[in-house]
């Protein structure tokens, strides 16, 4: 059983696949084509035996195992093998060792990539909200996840330096870029809970590429600092955010718009221990910022008042207004965005079922 194939499988295995399409409550048909993965496998050169566990059908029961409600290896493997029983197919073992082993050699960068394709996909399938113009909005967010406790997730990722070494789990911090139209996680990057550049603003500089001309994103106030906003900018992205509340709001100086609403003009701090003298020299003096005071009404929570700080300075196309209605709908999917970050992003099912996650995945 040495011989290797290119996406060649067993007749049994395509019969378990295609019952698999067909169960409505999983919808793999549509949410991970068997081409998209075949295509990603002869893209990364992943080499497999003709057994069950081919990387195809490997894949689809770890998602079907992340996303049940028993999350455990053995009742992935019971789903499995319900599958060939109700197709009349002679029954694997019932033992987890093969579907483990066959999910650790399943290469990162694999999933990653599939998760990047579907996350695009989904979003060009679906128009713009209709909010700022009809903009494309990218939505920028954080949280945190813990790992399986094992020696090397801890080394990689190590546990809050406050908990007593032993007792605690390895931990990651994660910013996803979403799309605002169908809530789909566009990518994720992730690094150490603590340290140099592991910090929400240093991990977004990562998925800037993910960006086009055009898009507006919506953030919170740690993203509201001058050197984020100037990459930004420098992509042709507009930013709306909540401010970051560290530098002092004048409405009487500026340029005023309206009624707490004025252009003011954002001075050059001192230069990030992360950036080159020949950068900061580089970069202008003063950038002008439209500060605008908004009351975010929602049915059945108190008003709430935000100071925000955005880079859309035309006041007769983009109203106060329409920045309130913007950042009420980044609002709302915050409600969900840890869900989307640990469900519907493979990068962290990855780190919880395949061991060690790479950050510079």
């Amino acid at each position: 059983m040495k011989e290797y194939t290119h996406g060649r499988m067993s007749s049994q295995v395509r019969r378990v696949r295609r019952r698999m399409f067909e169960e409505q409550d999983l919808c793999f048909g549509k949410l991970l084509p068997a081409t998209q993965v075949e295509a990603a496998l002869t893209r990364h050169q992943v080499r497999f035996r003709d057994r069950l566990y081919t990387p195809l059908l490997t894949l689809w029961t770890f998602l079907y195992q992340v996303l049940s409600s028993d999350p455990s290896c053995r009742a992935a493997v019971a789903h499995l093998l319900a599958f060939l029983g109700a197709g009349g197919d002679e029954l694997a073992s019932a033992k987890t060792d093969p579907y483990c082993k066959a999910r650790q050699r399943l290469p990162e960068k694999l999933v990653a990539d599939l998760a990047r394709q579907s996350g695009a996909e989904l979003d060009r399938q679906v128009q713009p909200t209709g909010l700022l113009g009809g903009r494309p909005i990218k939505i920028a967010d954080g949280t945190t996840a813990t790992m399986s406790d094992t020696p090397a997730n801890q080394k990689a990722y190590p546990q809050q330096p406050y908990q007593k070494k032993g007792l605690g789990f390895p931990i990651v911090r994660l910013v996803g870029l979403i799309s605002l139209s169908c809530g789909a996680v566009l990518d994720v990057a992730m690094a150490p809970y603590a340290g140099k550049k592991t910090g929400e603003t240093a991990l977004l500089r990562q998925l800037m590429e993910r960006l086009e001309a055009g898009d507006v994103l919506l953030g919170d106030a740690c993203f509201a600092n001058y050197w984020t906003i100037l990459g930004l900018l420098q992509r042709g992205v507009d930013l709306v955010s909540h401010h970051d509340g560290k530098r002092k709001v004048d409405f009487r100086a500026g340029r005023r718009l309206g009624r707490y609403d004025h252009v003011a003009q954002w001075v050059k701090p001192d230069r990030p221990a992360w950036m080159s003298q020949r950068l900061y020299r580089r970069a202008p003096e003063t950038l002008s910022l439209r500060e605008v005071r908004v009351d975010v009404h929602q049915k059945g929570f108190r008003k709430r008042r935000l100071l925000l700080v955005t880079t859309l300075l035309d006041s007769g196309k983009y109203s106060v207004a329409d920045l309130a209605a913007a950042y009420r709908a980044r609002w709302n999917a915050e409600i969900y965005h840890s869900y989307c970050l640990h469900c519907n992003s493979l990068y962290h099912l990855v780190g919880q079922g395949l061991g060690v996650v790479s950050s510079a995945a």
